[in-house]
């Protein structure tokens, strides 16, 4: 669903408005994400595989708040839209993780153009 919408992939100038076009604290919180966020990705990973849908949930819901922070939305609505996704497809959890995962790289490259 979420191809279907017409998010960003970073909306840098909601951003910049929210901190007051403060590049020092968007900087560091950019750069607090990315320090953070494979973590939640790993946990996210292994609850699938451990079968730990309350972990899932927990680990899901954290990105989604971490990524709308920051506001790559796209980041965003793909960790609300994985909740969805049928816990016993493991397959195609780890898929979606991946594409989650392929979606951090296009963000690092925006943000080092």
């Amino acid at each position: 669903m979420y191809r279907n919408m017409n998010l960003k992939h970073f909306n840098k100038s909601i951003l910049f408005d929210l901190l007051g076009h403060n590049e020092a604290n968007i900087s560091l919180l950019i750069d607090n994400y990315f320090k953070e966020i494979y973590g939640f990705l790993r946990k996210l990973r292994k609850s699938v595989n451990a079968n730990n849908i309350d972990a899932f949930s927990k680990n899901a819901q954290a990105i989604a708040t971490m990524s709308k922070s920051v506001c790559f939305e796209l980041m965003h609505v793909m960790a609300i839209e994985i909740e969805v996704i049928d816990f016993s497809n493991t397959k195609k959890l780890n898929d979606f993780i991946d594409e989650m995962e392929n979606e951090l790289e296009i963000i690092k490259d925006l943000l080092n153009a």
